[in-house]
């Protein structure tokens, strides 16, 4: 009932505000243009009236529950609204800021011979930023405001992360990337002789605006993306940074501008490679303008995306080697890799193809060449790029991926199950094995009717040559992908490797569970840590948040071990009352979860739970729960004190 109020308060509010925001502005265009009807001031005048006395009665409303309640500042609704406030700001920023600075540069290059501010460009923007920039500050101002309350465990972040990485996504590729883009295409055209000048300053008209607004918007919302991990820098680092940089919506943020910075690299290459090998094999270029006009474009693409992938590639790989992976970080990137794997294999696959059918039929004469020259160029320009381009991208991801797999390690095990992984191979292979079977079979038959009598067959011969290579490559790829599927089927299941990896060390193994925050797994891994040395630790958090703090006090090596191989190994588990109850930790504890507890050989310790009085049982502080957990520790492994 009370989710049900809270969400009919901050959707109204958010409806009238939107619609007093949009009268606002049409009454502040209207009286500066000096030239309007009746109907239209009527009209805006009605929806500021109407807008504003709903949206102060909602809000106040929802304001008084959360003085009254101030647990409620952090509450999802709260931050989706908030942040949805924010989020039509930043998009009225971004495309009537964009429009007003490109008419701002074309009065100031003399493109447009018109007066900015007592045009058009005035009407038509600046009421909008005006109106919704002191929505923006009076918003941000309550998220920094609530933002000093500490925040809870589940989605009410959930909120500022889409806003953040969402903005920054579109602010970076199409903004601010698309503006360089053109921003350099047109200095190269203008140093080489291509455009003249009157082009040219169309082009800085077009570019700049789309790079200043945007670069601004994506260097505000990552700048405050990274002053949330600000403490994964420092010695030992931070939780609250180490939770932050495995969030998946910061990992998807980063393998998205990846991904597309490389497709966007790969494909402007590729077309680079295709024009160069046309003019070494001797076709006609066409005019030097054109030809180069196309290197230009394909190159200024590559610079920037480049430029963009090198900088978020190292963010990646410093956050890696900061923290350990969590599986949410571990299936984004995988998700990357094989994603990338699987195109350039297309990519290259396609290409020796091409390459092995073209040389069939020059071997053959198939081809009268001097009539199709042109389009035998063509085809070797094409596959040759294609396979230039394919093979070392490839290569890279897949040995990395594959690297990985192969080790004889938890992370190998990890790699080799994981979803990704399985759906490319098994998708490689169920390609190749269709293509094998549609091209060999269509060569057989046609050389059967040819042993038969069958004189028609002669005309397609040179479907012969293709079908022979696709299936030729085809086989390759069957072959190499089913030996990495049987690789992974040999280095042995889950079960042997616990039963092959042991936890370092000569002590009893104490495992910590955690689902919350995992403060509490923290303390008393510390806590009987100073008391005996000897002792095994490992810990497993059943949130990511615990996950994090967990690995804050436990090496690289045993924060990454499995539960599989916690669970059978542990002789002493130490956990909260919850890990036995489906549904606890926001979901995390399922079914299986509790099964794999209740099975395992190891004793086990419940500490209470929160929100439950066991009877018999007097209340305690965290204190004194750690302490007396040292102590039946002590006692039931008899280590001297």
């Amino acid at each position: 009932m009370v989710a049900i109020q809270r969400l009919y308060l901050y959707l109204v509010a958010y409806i009238s505000l939107t619609v007093m925001a949009l009268g606002a502005s049409n009454i502040i265009r209207a009286f500066w243009r000096g030239n309007y009807t009746a109907g239209e001031i009527s009209l805006n005048i009605a929806l500021v009236l109407v807008g504003l006395p709903i949206y102060l009665l909602h809000w106040t409303m929802a304001q008084r529950r959360v003085r009254r309640h101030e647990e409620h500042r952090q509450t999802f609704l709260r931050q989706l609204y908030l942040y949805a406030v924010l989020a039509q700001g930043v998009g009225v920023f971004l495309s009537q800021g964009t429009t007003f600075l490109q008419r701002l540069l074309s009065f100031v290059l003399g493109v447009s011979p018109f007066q900015v501010f007592s045009s058009q460009a005035f009407d038509e923007t600046v009421p909008r930023l005006f109106i919704w920039g002191l929505l923006w500050i009076y918003h941000y101002r309550l998220i920094k405001g609530d933002a000093q309350q500490e925040l809870p465990v589940g989605w009410s972040d959930t909120p500022r992360r889409l806003y953040t990485f969402g903005f920054a996504l579109f602010a970076l590729g199409p903004m601010a990337g698309v503006g360089a883009y053109n921003l350099i295409r047109g200095l190269f055209q203008q140093v080489l002789g291509l455009s003249n000048g009157e082009i040219f300053v169309r082009s800085l008209v077009n570019a700049v605006p789309f790079l200043v607004v945007g670069g601004l918007v994506w260097l505000t919302l990552w700048q405050w993306a990274q002053q949330r991990v600000a403490g994964l820098h420092a010695p030992p680092p931070d939780a609250s940074g180490i939770a932050e940089t495995q969030t998946v919506l910061r990992r998807l943020y980063l393998y998205v501008v990846v991904f597309g910075s490389a497709l966007i690299t790969l494909w402007s290459l590729s077309l680079i490679l295709y024009r160069l090998f046309l003019i070494v094999l001797g076709e006609p270029a066409g005019p030097v303008g054109n030809v180069l006009r196309d290197f230009t474009d394909s190159l200024a693409a590559i610079i920037v995306a480049v430029a963009i992938w090198i900088y978020h590639w190292r963010i990646l790989e410093l956050e890696a080697t900061r923290q350990p992976e969590a599986p949410q970080q571990a299936s984004v990137r995988r998700l990357y890799f094989y994603l990338v794997a699987l195109i350039s294999l297309v990519l290259f696959s396609m290409g020796m193809a091409g390459l092995c059918n073209v040389l069939i039929q020059v071997v053959g004469r198939w081809q009268d060449l001097g009539t199709e020259l042109s389009v035998w160029r063509n085809q070797v320009s094409l596959y040759t790029s294609m396979v230039i381009v394919g093979i070392p991208v490839w290569s890279v991801h897949w040995h990395r991926m594959q690297s990985a797999a192969l080790a004889g390690s938890v992370s190998g095990l990890d790699e080799r199950r994981s979803l990704f992984r399985k759906i490319y191979l098994y998708f490689s292979v169920f390609v190749a094995v269709v293509t094998v079977l549609g091209s060999t079979a269509w060569l057989v038959y046609n050389l059967l009717r040819g042993i038969l009598g069958d004189q028609s067959w002669v005309n397609f011969i040179p479907d012969l040559g293709r079908a022979f290579s696709y299936s030729l490559i085809a086989t390759v790829v069957w072959l190499y992908h089913w030996r990495a599927l049987q690789q992974d089927a040999s280095l042995g299941s889950a079960t042997n490797l616990v039963k092959s990896i042991a936890i370092p060390g000569i002590g009893p193994v104490v495992a910590i569970i955690d689902g919350g925050d995992g403060s509490l797994g923290v303390a008393l891994i510390q806590a009987l840590r100073q008391y005996s040395a000897s002792i095994r630790l490992v810990g497993w958090g059943l949130t990511p948040e615990a996950q994090v703090s967990l690995a804050t006090v436990l090496s690289k090596d045993i924060a990454q071990l499995p539960e599989e191989i916690i669970l059978q190994q542990a002789q002493f588990l130490i956990g909260p009352l919850e890990m036995l109850i489906p549904g606890s930790f926001y979901g995390k504890v399922t079914p299986e979860v509790v099964r794999k507890i209740q099975t395992s050989p190891a004793r086990k310790f419940l500490l209470p739970a929160s929100g439950y009085q066991i009877i018999g049982l007097r209340p305690t502080n965290r204190e004194a729960l750690i302490a007396e957990t040292v102590t039946l520790i002590s006692d039931s492994i008899n280590i001297p004190e």
